[in-house]
């Protein structure tokens, strides 16, 4: 009788650990919506990561006011300018014997201030020829005392922008990749070997332009030039 009992207490201990050993952990709830809902997250994160498709700039001109120097416009409010650059490296005020861009950007104010534009003179009334060439921060700008204008900039530490193509150029910026943003800009060999300018007008005939010199492969300056003799 012992023996017995000690079989039927082996039996029903076996019995009880098979039970345990084969019970299945349970499954997560859901129905598989947390797995799509990762892969989601990760697709929208490495959508956000990727840069925006490349856009080389296919205009036959750039306009003044879709160009910005460290994010403001060519043309400034002389109050707004004052604001904007309040420290001044120097100042000089000279006669601009061939004319100016004023004569035509600012030409209500001009004929206001001065008087009607004489052809004879080539000037406004009473206008003495006089410029203000501002300099700050590697900038040079020039002023009629009403709006103030961009002139020339070293690519140390400013930035050039057109609005429309969101395309940046600093100091930074290689000759390659400046070739890469305007594929149809003539490069223009200069005086020493080691340098090369491109120019793209303001209008789609028109002289003035704006002009990007290059050193050595990397952006050097700046400039917006004018036509005026």
């Amino acid at each position: 009788m012992k023996i017995k009992n000690i079989l039927k207490i082996l039996l029903a201990l076996f019995f009880l650990f098979s039970c345990k050993d084969g019970k299945k952990e349970p499954l997560p709830s859901g129905n598989g919506n947390e797995i799509s809902n990762t892969e989601s997250v990760e697709k929208t994160s490495i959508k956000a990561l990727e840069k925006p498709a490349f856009k080389p700039y296919s205009d036959s001109f750039l306009k003044i006011e879709d160009a910005l120097l460290n994010n403001h416009k060519m043309i400034l409010d002389k109050k707004i300018f004052d604001q904007l650059y309040p420290k001044r490296d120097s100042v000089k005020t000279e006669i601009w014997e061939c004319g100016n861009p004023f004569n035509w950007l600012d030409d209500k104010w001009m004929t206001k201030t001065y008087g009607k534009y004489n052809e004879d003179r080539d000037t406004y009334g009473d206008f003495d020829g006089k410029v203000t060439s501002i300099y700050t921060g590697n900038v040079q700008f020039d002023t009629n005392n009403h709006i103030v204008l961009f002139n020339t900039a070293l690519s140390k530490g400013n930035e050039f922008k057109i609005k429309s193509y969101q395309i940046i150029l600093n100091e930074n910026t290689t000759l390659e990749e400046f070739q890469k943003f305007f594929p149809n800009l003539k490069k223009e060999e200069l005086e020493h070997k080691n340098e090369c300018r491109f120019r793209i007008g303001l209008e789609n005939d028109g002289d003035d332009a704006f002009l990007f010199y290059f050193e050595n492969g990397k952006l050097k300056s700046f400039n917006l030039w004018w036509l005026l003799c």
